[in-house]
């Protein structure tokens, strides 16, 4: 008899404990994000660094990404890649929730600014244009540059899951000597 109340207990203690489980929402965590390609339209593939901000509840306290460091310590060289040419970013996985791309520009002159990009299927495009003069800053105004090196960084987020992509090459600059 006295075994039998444990028993009822335990089965009862577990069948609470099932009902709890079932009720409670599914979140699988995400293995890894996605690989990307990154090529242009005139057949140029790009490499890419990738960095972890945070990932299944896991907060990342790391380097910024950066394409350039990336192409150098894997002894590739920094493609060229011409102003009027569709960059296209595809995902190997599902396409993130939410996005931000940011296009930045390195070398003489520096700056910043977001570009939109839409999602049909797994791959983004976009256009290369030149950088805008209200945007960049010129570091010394005596010299112009003829190539600019620019930086696109693609954060992107899969619910509470985030991380960002950077890719890079060189390009025609705004400012000629």
């Amino acid at each position: 008899m006295f075994l039998s109340r444990k028993l009822i207990r335990l089965l009862g203690v577990l069948f609470i404990l099932t009902c709890v489980a079932t009720t409670l929402p599914a979140q699988a965590p995400h293995g890894a994000p996605p690989a990307i390609t990154v090529e242009t339209d005139s057949g140029i593939s790009l490499l890419y660094d990738m960095g972890l901000n945070t990932w299944n509840g896991a907060i990342f306290d790391r380097t910024p990404t950066d394409a350039f460091f990336y192409m150098r310590q894997s002894g590739a060289s920094i493609p060229f890649v011409p102003l009027g040419d569709t960059i296209h970013i595809t995902f190997d996985g599902d396409p993130p929730d939410g996005w931000t791309l940011y296009d930045r520009i390195e070398g003489l002159r520096r700056g910043e600014q977001i570009l939109a990009i839409d999602f049909n299927d797994n791959t983004a495009s976009f256009l290369l244009e030149p950088f805008p003069e209200d945007q960049a800053r010129t570091l010394d105004p005596e010299h112009g540059t003829r190539q600019e090196f620019r930086m696109f960084i693609l954060v992107c987020g899969w619910g509470d899951n985030v991380c960002e992509y950077a890719f890079g090459f060189s390009t025609e600059g705004g400012i000629s000597y």
